[in-house]
């Protein structure tokens, strides 16, 4: 972006880029800064934006990854559900209430009150989603972890509320009867323990289940999560 002096001759040849002035009203002499004083930026605002409501119903999306082979893709299906009353000019938060499939087996809620039109996001979310199937991922096991996936399905819980940059979150996973096939290497296949990994935190069920709290500020990069939880009452 190059700003141009208007009100004021060419820079002569060899003059300092830094010389230049710059008017804050092009069109007037009054507001125009003087030589060598400091210019400040203009304070942004945003503009009024409002959205009485977005509606989906039986909605179908469906992404493909074709960095990878095979093709790894996933489909939402049935996707139905709103959101209302969204405003910049409002500091009230709007109603969210989405629901629909991953697959056949799979069903997934999405509920609770957002606004991101303000200058401090506001989030009360609640995300759902039971019984989704891993092996859909195994194109991403096998080439990064040297194991496909045999079988194992996913069901979490997780509870976001961000309040004025603060943020506090609740993830509860999880994972059953997650099983690995034969190994196959690869040159981008980790060298980490990846069978022992995944057989470590089962219970005696064969279930994985996490409960990993989060909290901290947005603006903060030092986010701090809890000791992770598992059923039964054991810490890692």
């Amino acid at each position: 972006l190059r700003l141009t002096d208007t009100n004021h001759p060419p820079e002569t040849a060899g003059a300092p880029v830094s010389n230049r002035r710059v008017s804050a009203t092009p069109n007037s002499g009054e507001g125009q800064m003087q030589p060598g004083a400091p210019v400040s930026a203009a304070p942004s605002t945003l503009p009024a934006v409002s959205l009485a409501a977005l509606v989906l119903e039986h909605a179908s999306l469906r992404f493909i990854d074709q960095s990878i082979q095979p093709n790894c893709f996933f489909e939402v299906q049935d996707l139905s559900g709103s959101i209302r009353d969204l405003s910049t000019e409002k500091l009230a938060t709007a109603p969210v209430e989405f629901k629909g499939r991953v697959d056949e087996a799979s069903s997934f809620s999405i509920a609770g009150r957002i606004n991101p039109l303000p200058r401090e996001l506001m989030v009360d979310l609640a995300i759902g989603l039971k019984n989704m199937d891993l092996t859909a991922f195994t194109p991403y096991m096998e080439k990064f972890g040297g194991y496909p996936l045999g079988k194992g399905k996913l069901s979490v819980n997780l509870g976001y509320q961000i309040n004025q940059m603060a943020l506090k979150s609740s993830n509860v996973i999880h994972v059953d009867q997650l099983t690995l096939g034969s190994f196959h290497a690869g040159p981008d296949a980790t060298k980490l323990p990846v069978r022992p990994g995944v057989a470590l935190p089962k219970d005696r069920n064969g279930r994985i289940a996490p409960d990993v709290p989060v909290a901290g500020r947005l603006a903060d990069p030092r986010v701090k999560a809890a000791p992770i939880r598992r059923q039964g009452g054991v810490t890692l």
